[in-house]
């Protein structure tokens, strides 16, 4: 076999893997209930319908559900068009683990042509699998989605990413196209203005630290209101009246929007708050919930407002003081070029604004949506919103912390 064809099956070995893997955390648990609770005229290929189903939505697929009965509640045609973050973060996760390996091969576009085709034939596939009266997918954005989805993250990994050494230490080998890629990086930047190639490393760096340390606080806020609620939790579950392993299903069915919750709690912390189902708000300015879907993770929203809940809103500017602190010693250009301190301030913190508010405003998009029918057509975050908010209060705070950290050095005394 040719060597140089060895990287391009190995991706898509891998990406097919990556596939059974995301499929297979929904589909063990349903195949356990069907095995030790049989449903009698409920074939297998159910469960896989379904898990095959979920994966797609969790990649940016729209699944249609046409008007039916259920339990005795009837429900017009409506679509669910919201991801599951949990399961989009295994393709994430395993996609950049894929392209980090691909980096020291000798040349990465074998590996991508190969990874990316797979995935790409693999979810034609599961769309045609998944047509059935109970459910259909959109038919191109199932072809199209999860695979730019993966592709995105194994180019970029692959390309941007830590170089994983597969070779030895003295044999330092490193895609031609990542050197490629730097180079084209370093003209590029060497073409812009002074003004914003000075800003623009410790803006990302400021940026992304401020976004991780807010989904951070977020995701500890949102395990303290489970421990806190957990007696809610406990009768919510007990309120489903379904047995053990009906409980392990729903369990994993939340731990995959898990990470879409921890993101309406971030907007919480922010400020504009987030939805479950048309109409409704929690924010901390006020709570006011309708009718809720029976989800014990939906025990833990807290039903009144809190006293002076308002100043969480003051943690995003805490993170934004935080973050330009940590970043001072990658500033030392901004303080050269710089004449004032309003001057270096502002021009950091108007980049570091930007970075932020699109980052934490593509995140809360994508962890919105529709759930379900009826009010449940929204739930989660107005991106719009989180966006200009963000914006507003990371650009404040920073410039205020930017006065101190970014002031201009004395130019005759360096």
């Amino acid at each position: 076999m040719n060597r140089a064809l060895v990287p391009a099956l190995v991706a898509a070995l891998e990406a097919a893997l990556i596939i059974a893997i995301g499929i297979g955390i929904t589909l063990a648990p349903l195949t356990l209930v069907w095995l030790f609770e049989p449903d009698v005229g409920f074939p297998w290929l159910g469960n896989l319908l379904i898990s095959s189903n979920l994966w797609l939505a969790a990649h940016g697929v729209e699944i249609v559900i046409p008007a039916a009965e259920l339990a005795g509640i009837s429900f017009e045609t409506f679509s669910i068009n919201a991801m599951p973050l949990g399961l989009t973060l295994i393709t994430v996760l395993l996609g950049y683990r894929l392209g980090s390996r691909l980096s020291s091969s000798g040349s990465l576009v074998l590996g991508w042509i190969g990874g990316i085709g797979s995935f790409a034939v693999i979810s034609f596939l599961l769309s045609q699998l998944t047509i059935s009266e109970y459910a259909q997918s959109v038919q191109l954005q199932a072809v199209f989605s999860p695979t730019l989805i993966f592709g995105l993250t194994v180019v970029l990994s692959s390309l941007v990413g830590k170089n994983f050494m597969i070779a030895s230490a003295s044999e330092k080998t490193e895609a031609i196209e990542r050197r490629a890629i730097r180079s084209l990086a370093s003209n590029l930047k060497s073409k812009l203005h002074w003004s914003i190639r000075t800003v623009i490393d410790p803006a990302i760096r400021a940026g992304t630290i401020i976004s991780l340390l807010m989904i951070s606080a977020a995701a500890l806020l949102t395990g303290l209101l489970m421990a806190a609620n957990w007696v809610e939790v406990i009768r919510l579950y007990e309120a489903l009246q379904i047995t053990i392993l009906g409980g392990v299903i729903v369990t994993v069915g939340q731990l995959a929007i898990l990470p879409n919750i921890i993101v309406y709690v971030a907007s919480w912390l922010i400020g504009p708050g987030f939805a479950i189902g048309i109409g409704s708000n929690v924010s901390p300015l006020g709570t006011n919930l309708g009718p809720l879907p029976a989800i014990p993770f939906f025990g833990a929203i807290p039903s009144e407002t809190f006293e002076r809940s308002i100043w969480v809103i003051l943690l995003l500017g805490l993170f934004s003081i935080i973050a330009l602190v940590l970043v001072r010693k990658s500033t030392s250009d901004i303080r050269w070029e710089f004449a004032t301190s309003w001057a270096s301030s502002f021009s950091l913190s108007l980049a570091v604004a930007l970075v932020t508010s699109l980052q934490l405003g593509l995140i809360a998009a994508f962890a919105s949506g529709a759930f379900g029918p009826g009010r449940l057509q929204f739930v989660g975050v107005d991106a719009l919103m989180v966006t200009l908010a963000v914006f507003v209060v990371v650009l404040v705070f920073s410039f205020l912390a930017g006065l101190v950290v970014v002031r201009p050095e004395d130019k005759r005394q360096r």
